[in-house]
């Protein structure tokens, strides 16, 4: 099954707030307003799973300011997303056109501390804006972040952020048995 060539807020190919998502191919889906989260796909619901994905060639951005633009790829705040692929998704940053890029051009995790991102590929995600990849909460393991790009001066390709949740409380974030090489500026 495949979803692409969509366009929305939150979730350009998939708002996930339960459920379950298996096999399937996210591509060519983006976000594209202010406060858009998760160009292919937003993870937001405790008993949401995303498994076995292919998450490729999407994007969030939002014209004049990007703060709030999370995750061109993937948006997760809850749930579980575990043996996914999620590579080559952009940040389709163009300042002539006044069209901003998202942080995270490839996965955003984070904010509420609950999402769990386990053996997955992050690869060959590129930002002309921000950062490729931003963990602002939640639970990384055993997972391969390689290869992803960013071309903007004094910005990290991987950058660990501290997220808060309502009530002014700092998000956890755990990383187990992450892999992380080739990443360049």
């Amino acid at each position: 099954s495949n979803c692409c060539d969509r366009a929305d807020g939150i979730g350009g190919g998939i708002h996930m707030t339960g459920g379950r998502v298996l096999g399937c191919e996210i591509t060519e889906c983006f976000a594209v307003q202010m406060g858009g989260k998760g160009g292919g796909i937003a993870v937001m619901g405790k008993d949401a799973v995303v498994s076995n994905c292919y998450i490729h060639g999407n994007f969030a951005t939002y014209g004049h300011n990007n703060q709030s633009v999370l995750g061109g790829g993937l948006y997760l705040q809850q749930g579980l997303v575990t043996q996914c692929r999620i590579v080559d998704n952009i940040d389709p940053y163009d300042r002539s056109r006044q069209f901003f890029g998202s942080t995270g051009s490839g996965v955003y995790v984070g904010d509420d501390s609950k999402g769990v991102l386990r053996n997955c590929l992050i690869a060959r995600n590129s930002s002309a804006y921000a950062t490729a990849v931003a963990f602002a909460g939640g639970t990384i393991e055993n997972c391969t972040i390689v290869d992803n790009v960013t071309t903007v001066t004094n910005s990290p390709v991987v950058r660990v952020v501290r997220g808060m949740v309502p009530g002014n409380v700092y998000a956890s974030l755990s990383l187990t048995n992450v892999v992380m090489w080739s990443n360049a500026m």
